[in-house]
């Protein structure tokens, strides 16, 4: 890992230090050290020692950083670390606590057990994120709306991320998705499933006949009226008429034009009633 592929913000740079596991302290000669981990046995440690504190704090830094210590550092900085505090953050800009309840689903299915987030998130690049974004993809025969809602937490943990200059950038926001080509798509809805009966079209207009003139709690006193009159104004005229003899099941479409002009004696049926 090169260098210059890490910036070392400073809210990061304090995220280490909080975990930094060694004391630090000043000399009798005036300058500051510390010890940080190195290797694997359990007392492998070795001595910075720097003039000043400040650099022994950047120091301390660009070792955790630079020796690519990903048990120590996915303490610091990591989706699973972010996800509490960015999520407290979302809720203070919505009034919608349903949003927020579906988020902590979506992070209970998608992510609570997935390794990326205890990834260090400035260890995370585009290619690692595109292939995990297209297998999650995958594995859940997604559609469209459940891959936005899906990568939401991970696209705004990274921004928030960027916004605490914790990384330089969001990553995720160079992955690409072809829809087309990726989502499921939803299937049309059969005719039997958006129509109703003639018994069905019965109870319904019985039950808002009743509460039109019986109940005392209605929030809006036509309400009932206005289910009759939907009902009624999106079923054909020559069908409404054929229900009245038949058991068959009517499907409810869009008025045309011609249809239109039957309203007023719709209406007028209605209000005999």
């Amino acid at each position: 890992m090169e260098k210059n592929d890490i910036k070392i913000t400073e809210n990061l740079k304090r995220m280490i230090i909080n975990e930094h596991p060694y004391a630090i302290s000043k000399g009798a000669d005036g300058r500051w050290r510390t010890y940080v981990k190195e290797g694997e046995v359990e007392q492998g440690r070795r001595m910075i020692v720097k003039a000043r504190r400040k650099d022994l704090l950047d120091a301390i830094a660009s070792y955790y950083v630079l020796s690519g210590n990903e048990q120590y550092l996915k303490k610091c900085v990591s989706i699973r670390t972010l996800f509490p505090e960015w999520l407290e953050y979302k809720a203070l800009h919505t009034n919608a606590d349903i949003y927020i309840k579906r988020i902590m689903t979506e992070w209970a299915r998608y992510y609570e057990n997935d390794p990326i987030v205890d990834r260090p998130i400035y260890l995370l690049k585009k290619i690692e994120l595109d292939k995990w974004a297209h297998r999650k993809i995958k594995k859940y025969d997604m559609t469209k709306n459940m891959y936005y809602n899906f990568a939401v937490i991970i696209r705004q943990c990274l921004q928030y991320a960027v916004d605490m200059e914790i990384v330089g950038n969001n990553e995720y926001e160079r992955v690409y998705i072809d829809g087309r080509r990726m989502f499921r798509k939803k299937g049309k809805k059969s005719d039997m499933t958006q129509v109703y009966t003639r018994n069905e079209v019965k109870a319904l207009f019985g039950a808002a006949w009743n509460d039109f003139l019986h109940s005392e709690k209605l929030e809006h006193r036509l309400a009932p009226l206005a289910v009759m009159f939907t009902v009624h104004t999106s079923i054909p005229f020559e069908l409404w008429r054929d229900m009245q003899m038949s058991e068959r099941p009517i499907i409810t479409t869009a008025l045309t034009a011609r249809q239109m002009n039957k309203r007023k004696s719709l209406l007028k049926e209605l209000f005999r009633r």
